[in-house]
C-alpha cells in the first residue's frame, strides 16, 4: 500500500460519513503509537495495549526477517529495533504484518464509505476485518461496529463470536482477580508460617541461653561448694594440727614438772642426810 494514495479528511467529516453506516470513530492519542493504539483498540477494546501490539508486531517481523526483509532498504536488524522504541510511526509493512498476525483483513476508511480493503486477495479467513480510519497522511483512529463488536477476535480464544469478546474478558479478569486473591492468600500464609517460624527460632534461642545460664550457674555453685569444702577440711586440720601441739606441750609440761618434783624431793633428801 502507498500511504500517499490515501487522501486527507478531517475525522468530523469521515464521521459523519461512517455514522450513515452505523459504524463510530475512536479517536486514539496523537503520539507515535496511533497505529498500535488503534489495533489494540480493534483487538483487546483498549488503546492502551499499543505497547502489546507493537512487541507482537515487531517479534512476528523478526520471526519473518526473510519475507519483511526485503521491503525494508536499511539494515533489518536496525530497522526492527528502531520500531520497538515507543512513540515511532508504523506503516503499510507493520499493517501486513499485523494483518498475518492476527489472521485479520484490514479496513482502511479515507474520504469515503467504502474503504480500502488491504491484503484482501491474500488471506483466506472468517474473521472480521480490522477497521482503522486515516487522517492528515499520518494518523490512525479505530471504526467499530457498537452493534457488532468484534473486540477479541484474532486472539485464538475459544468459541468467539461476535458480542460475545466483552463477556470472554470480563471472565478472564474476574479469574485473573481470584488468581491474584489466591496469590495474595500463599504470600499471606508464608508471611505468618515466616513469622512463626522466627517466633520458634526465638524461643529456642531464648531457651538455649537460659540453659546455658543454668549451667554456668551450677559450675559457679559447685565451685563455691568445692572452695567451702577445702576451706572446711583446711580448718579441720589446722584445728587437728593445733590440738596436737597443744598435747605435745601439755605433755613437756607435765614432764617438767615432774622433774622439778623429783629435783625438789631429792635436794630435800640431801639436806636431811648433812643433818
Amino acid at each position: 500500500m502507498n500511504e500517499h494514495t490515501l487522501q486527507n479528511v478531517p475525522v468530523n467529516k469521515l464521521e459523519s460519513i461512517l455514522e450513515r453506516k452505523g459504524l463510530k470513530i475512536t479517536k486514539t492519542e496523537e503520539d507515535g503509537n496511533c497505529l498500535f493504539r488503534a489495533v489494540a483498540h480493534q483487538v483487546y477494546g483498549d488503546e492502551e495495549m499499543h505497547d502489546v501490539v507493537r512487541k507482537n508486531c515487531m517479534d512476528y517481523m523478526d520471526k519473518e526477517r526473510n519475507h519483511f526483509s526485503q521491503f525494508v532498504v536499511e539494515d533489518f536488524t536496525e530497522y526492527i529495533k528502531r520500531k520497538r522504541q515507543d512513540t515511532v510511526y508504523g506503516n503499510h509493512l507493520e499493517l501486513q504484518a499485523i494483518a498475518e498476525l492476527y489472521n485479520r483483513p484490514i479496513l482502511i476508511y479515507t474520504t469515503s464509505e467504502e474503504p480500502l480493503n488491504l491484503f484482501q486477495d491474500e488471506y483466506q479467513t472468517d474473521n472480521p476485518p480490522m477497521r482503522l480510519s486515516y487522517h492528515y497522511g499520518n494518523h490512525y483512529n479505530s471504526v467499530w461496529d457498537p452493534n457488532n463488536s468484534t473486540f477479541g477476535v484474532g486472539l485464538g480464544l475459544p468459541k468467539l463470536v461476535p458480542g460475545e469478546a466483552d463477556k470472554q474478558l470480563i471472565s478472564q479478569a474476574m479469574e485473573a482477580s481470584e488468581q491474584q486473591g489466591l496469590e495474595q492468600q500463599f504470600l499471606n500464609e508464608a508471611i505468618k508460617e515466616a513469622e512463626q517460624q522466627d517466633l520458634t527460632d526465638q524461643i529456642a534461642k531464648q531457651a538455649m541461653e537460659e540453659s546455658e545460664y543454668q549451667e554456668v550457674s551450677q559450675q559457679m555453685l559447685d565451685e563455691i561448694k568445692k572452695k567451702t569444702e577445702q576451706e572446711e577440711i583446711e580448718k579441720q586440720l589446722i584445728e587437728s594440727e593445733m590440738m596436737e601441739l597443744y598435747k605435745k606441750q601439755s605433755m613437756m609440761e607435765d614432764n617438767m614438772y615432774d622433774w622439778q618434783y623429783d629435783q625438789a624431793l631429792q635436794m630435800s633428801l640431801w639436806e636431811n642426810y648433812k643433818k
